[in-house]
């Protein structure tokens, strides 16, 4: 039989690069008539299977182990709309209505962004209401203040899962960002 077709298997068991090994495995061990190299092979393949599965499952879990990851894009992409809002009011005399109006700035902006990692979120649970990671913005009834944040896993804004945008103090106060409740 030779060595091959088990030091193949055993590349094999590095996940998703080994999966061309463990099929050269499988296929070497038929060909010569292993009978350990295909098994090798497959448990190869059965476990890049095994680890991204596993991955991916407690990645996309409201609350899940990589929700610090989600939480910390979700500030970054936050702190990201509050210049871009800021220019829109400078642009037109006003703030806009709703985050969709900050297409009008152009072609790259950081509204598409968060458009982008919020129906990457709803695609991972079939519903926008699920989405932990959908935002939230509103006008202010004075047309000159707003409220921005990330309603988290609960998809309520206000509530204690909440993320803000994270300005220090003295430069959230020279825009029309609010934080407290209206």
């Amino acid at each position: 039989v030779g060595a091959l077709p088990f030091v193949m298997a055993l590349f094999g068991f590095i996940p998703l690069v080994g999966i061309p090994f463990a099929i050269t495995a499988l296929v070497l061990g038929v060909i010569r008539k292993s009978a350990l190299a295909p098994i090798l092979g497959l448990l190869g393949i059965a476990s890049t299977v095994a680890i991204y599965g596993t991955l991916f499952y407690e990645g996309s879990k409201p609350n899940g182990p990589f929700q610090d990851g989600w939480n910390k894009m979700a500030g970054q992409q936050l702190n990201g709309l509050v210049p871009e809002i800021e220019y829109y009011k400078l642009q037109r005399n006003r703030y806009p209505a709703a985050l969709t109006d900050l297409k009008q700035l152009g072609a790259h902006s950081a509204f598409n962004d968060v458009v982008d990692l919020s129906r990457a979120w709803s695609q991972m649970w079939s519903s926008p209401q699920r989405a932990p990671q959908s935002y939230f913005y509103q006008l202010a009834a004075d047309g000159q203040h707003y409220y921005l944040r990330s309603v988290g896993v609960d998809g309520q804004p206000f509530t204690s899962d909440d993320i803000l945008p994270t300005l220090p103090t003295e430069e959230r106060l020279k825009t029309g960002l609010l934080i407290d409740r209206p």
